[in-house]
């Protein structure tokens, strides 16, 4: 067995975070001629896609990263010696997704995924851009609320769980692990209608 075999997991909250972003892409919905509603459900939807994408990227990380950290020899206490649980370091050192990632490349010793792929990266760094910065910490003045609107619509609907799916995908890939089901498409659960008031 090498040495990053053991962290192949089936985390539900990952598997769960993206099939509810994916779960909206093909929603049928009605319109009832109310403009403010059908843009407020467009911008939910939108949003949405992208919070649970970064919600399933991040607790992949984690639920791996943990693995590690609970070992005997454990490459996080090594590395970071001063983080006294999980959680204190995923608090501090790699509270953002970007460093957290970067130290998993590492400790299954596979590339950077920013040196790898590129664009792939400069994706996930947008979609952490739009829900840190818009979606989470909410600003209300009307320069932010049209940033967001146009990084959200120029996006195609899919463009953050596509870009969670690969996020994913890479660990597998580059560890030479079979890609599951669940990572290509939703098996749980979708959403087929919204009603619009």
């Amino acid at each position: 067995m090498q040495e990053n075999e053991e962290w192949i997991i089936e985390f539900r909250p990952t598997v769960s975070y993206l099939e509810m972003a994916r779960s909206f892409l093909r929603v049928q919905y009605n319109d009832n001629g109310n403009d403010e509603a059908f843009k407020n459900t467009i911008f939910s939807l939108i949003a949405n896609t992208y919070i649970f994408s970064y919600l399933s990227i991040f607790s992949f990380i984690q639920s791996v990263l943990i693995v590690f950290w609970n070992k005997k020899n454990s490459p996080l206490k090594n590395d970071f010696p001063k983080a006294n649980s999980f959680e204190h370091l995923m608090n501090s050192d790699l509270r953002e997704a970007k460093e957290a990632i970067k130290e998993l490349c590492k400790i299954l010793h596979i590339q950077p995924l920013h040196e790898k792929n590129q664009k792939l990266w400069n994706d996930l760094l947008q979609i952490v851009k739009e829900v840190r910065h818009y979606l989470e910490h909410i600003k209300f003045d009307e320069e932010s609320t049209k940033i967001l609107d146009k990084a959200l619509s120029e996006k195609s609907w899919n463009f953050a769980s596509k870009t969670a799916e690969e996020v994913i995908k890479y660990f597998y890939t580059e560890t030479n692990k079979e890609v599951p089901e669940w990572l290509i498409e939703n098996k749980n659960f979708k959403v087929e209608k919204i009603t619009i008031y």
